[in-house]
């Protein structure tokens, strides 16, 4: 599975004449709706992203993956601004429901840097070359990063592209996780998760956060928050197969190496899960199309998909227990977040 099957190099190919047909049509109706005070900006960033489309086509159709994740990665950057170009500052397009005014919420988008550093007595160090064929969230998944270690091994991990203390950088979507971006971003604000230690790997996950396993005061409880790509606003409380909307796509799927998610706890003392209890553990995904296929999954639907891993992702595949979160800091957006009673 992956990108060295033709039938993704195909599909992939389909999908980006279909996103250069869709850029052409709105262009017109994009330009004549955009509040005047941005309207030149969205037709520069127009113009960046269109001249890319055809080339990105033609990676794909020469399953050149060095050029296919460049342009997707520069592509994908402009939209994101054309999106935030238009949306208004600081606001969210629908109202949130006033139960949750006691919360705080990130009403945009936020960029988070976090330091790691390796933990005492882990010998291995972060292994990675600025030429990755990885570099962020529109890279390789999991087992295809495996095969392509085995092939630069060589480069990648000699002693000058290894590091002992490495930064990522993280997105955080507010625009579909209001309440759980909202909360990270406020716990990152209140630097809970400096020195943090990652606690908890799987084949899937890097879990941490837990403040109870590393002398930190307890917060507050959030939320289950899923936004559902046809809705028009997010959904509490349910998970999808509990709506019965397991078979629907989410705004944020879990489809992604670096895909960040808030943890909950699966059972309270009666036995019963709580879907709403999330506090300040999240996990990163290890994307694996073995272990999280296209479409239906077991984390869409049943957690919080907050934002991705923008950079450094490829870090994530190194890390080991005892690991630290030297400090995490808000380097972009923190004007998006709004604290409760004008908290701080």
């Amino acid at each position: 599975v992956g990108y060295k099957r033709d039938p993704v190099w195909i599909q992939a190919a389909q999908d980006a004449g279909i996103l250069e047909r869709t850029v052409q049509q709105l262009r017109p109706e994009v330009l004549e709706n955009a509040p005047p005070s941005v309207k030149a900006d969205a037709e520069a960033i127009l113009n960046r992203i269109e001249p890319n489309l055809r080339p990105l086509q033609a990676a794909l159709r020469e399953k050149d993956i060095q050029g296919t994740l460049k342009l997707q990665s520069t592509v994908a950057k402009d939209i994101e601004q054309l999106q935030v170009a238009l949306l208004p500052k600081g606001e969210l397009p629908y109202e949130l429901p006033a139960e949750y005014d006691d919360l705080a919420q990130l009403r945009g988008r936020a960029t988070v840097e976090m330091k790691l550093a390796k933990g005492k007595g882990n010998k291995n160090r972060f292994c990675a070359s600025t030429g990755s064929m990885y570099t962020g969230r529109f890279g390789l998944s999991y087992s295809e990063m495996k095969d392509e270690d085995e092939d630069r091994k060589g480069v990648e991990c000699a002693p000058e592209n290894t590091a002992a203390e490495v930064s990522i950088k993280m997105v955080l979507d507010g625009y579909h996780a209001p309440l759980t971006a909202g909360n990270f971003a406020k716990l990152v604000k209140q630097g809970y998760y400096d020195n943090m230690p990652i606690q908890q790997l799987t084949d899937l996950t890097v879990q941490t956060g837990d403040g109870s396993k590393a002398g930190k005061p307890k917060t507050n409880k959030i939320p289950l928050e899923l936004f559902y790509k046809r809705d028009s606003k997010p959904s509490y409380s349910f998970t999808s197969d509990e709506d019965r909307r397991g078979a629907e796509t989410m705004a944020l799927p879990f489809q992604s190496y670096g895909a960040l998610g808030m943890a909950r706890d699966s059972a309270d003392l009666g036995g019963e899960i709580d879907n709403d209890s999330a506090t300040s553990t999240f996990f990163f995904v290890k994307y694996d199309q073995a272990l999280i296929p296209p479409g239906r999954n077991t984390l869409d639907g049943a957690y919080s998909c907050f934002g991705y891993t923008s950079e450094g992702a490829v870090y994530l595949k190194n890390l080991e227990e005892g690991d630290t979160i030297v400090s995490a800091k808000i380097i972009k957006g923190e004007e998006n977040l709004k604290l409760p009673n004008g908290g701080k």
